[in-house]
Parts: C-alpha cells; structure tokens; sequence
C-alpha cells in the first residue's frame, strides 16, 4: 500500500509546536522530514459539545460537536508545516472565554500521507481533486457521511466512528488506484510524444 501511517510523530508529546519553520521540522524523523510534498487524509475526533473551527476567514466549521472528521487535502510544503498550521487553526469558541487553542494534536486520531516528493510538484493539484472526489464518493456510497455535514469537501464529518485501521483499508486502495491511473496517463502521454516526434521526423 502507497499510503504512510504518520500518526505516532504527531502525537508525540514532546513535539514543541511554538516552534516554527525548519526549527519546527527538526523535530521529526527523516521519514517525516523527507516528505516535501504529496496528499492526506487525517482523522479528528471531537469530544467536546463545542464545534472545532477553522481560522480561514471567518471561521467555518472543521469538526462538528462530538463528532469525528476526515480532513483531506494537499501539501506542498513539507508535511510538518501543514500539520503544524492545523495547529494554528484548529480551536473551539466557549461563550464568554478565551478560544481553546492548540487543540490539533489532542484531537488527531490517525494521519494518512502519500507521499508524491518523487513526482512533478504541478501534478499534485490534479491529484489532490481526484483524491477528494474518490474519497468523497466512497464515503456517500458507504453511508458514512453525517447528516448534518455542509459544503466542505477538504473536512468530511462522519456518521459514526471510523477506526485508523478501517480508514487505512478505506483509502489504501484508492491512493494505489489513484497512482496507477496517473502512470498510466503519463505513459500515453510519452508515447503520443514519441509518435508525433517520429511523425514530423
């Protein structure tokens, strides 16, 4: 299976996550380290009666009250440094006190990398759109969608539980499905290369 079990280097409570840009990063293992770019997905439970917020705008909503969520999505820019700005945007909203920050690696449950460091960096857009709809529709088809859910396709809140290990078996064949229709492309794509170079030859 394509997809890396990151979990444990997350939750790690020695991680320093005050600390910012490379200092941030050194933390981790190579293994960690080494992933600049690729795609993910991320289990979040949240049992508190407050809702966990996002800080993109106005604030929508990330994980409703008790409730688990799958976050999805791309990086670019070193696996560390996204994780690290959920970090920075995930936090409840009590009434009459401050925000409850810092939250991120308390509610991580899993965390889901394939790791596309290997791969042109202007592929991972077209990946990642493939990687939401795939996983999106799987969970419809599955029944696993909250009723209450709206709009965000990037955090998918869930009807129900979902173990690592399920969702490990959920999307491990959706990465390597996703990988080899993309090898696929690129070989046409070089062979048509090929062809119209032979051609004008």
């Amino acid at each position: 299976m394509a997809l890396k079990d990151l979990t444990k280097h997350f939750k790690n409570p020695n991680i320093n996550w005050r600390l910012r840009g490379q200092a941030f990063a050194q933390q981790f293992p190579v293994e960690v380290q080494q992933v600049h770019f690729g795609l993910y997905a991320h289990l979040d439970t949240n049992e508190s009666p407050l809702p966990i917020y996002d800080r993109n705008g106005p604030g929508k909503v990330i994980v409703l009250a008790e409730t688990t969520a799958l976050k999805v999505g791309k990086f670019v820019g070193g696996l560390a440094a996204r994780m690290l700005q959920n970090y920075d945007h995930f936090h409840r909203r009590p009434l009459g006190t401050p925000a409850e920050e810092g939250i991120f690696p308390d509610v991580l449950r899993c965390l889901l990398v394939l790791d596309l460091s290997h791969r042109p960096k202007e592929s991972i857009r077209g990946l990642e759109t493939a990687w939401k709809q795939e996983i999106r529709a799987l969970l419809l088809e599955q029944n696993r969608v909250h009723a209450k859910h709206r709009g965000r396709a990037e955090s998918i809140n869930l009807a129900g539980n979902l173990s690592c290990a399920e969702l490990a078996a959920t999307l491990g064949p959706v990465a390597d499905e996703l990988l080899r229709s993309r090898e696929t492309e690129a070989r046409t794509s070089r062979t048509k290369r090929k062809s119209t170079a032979t051609t004008k030859k």
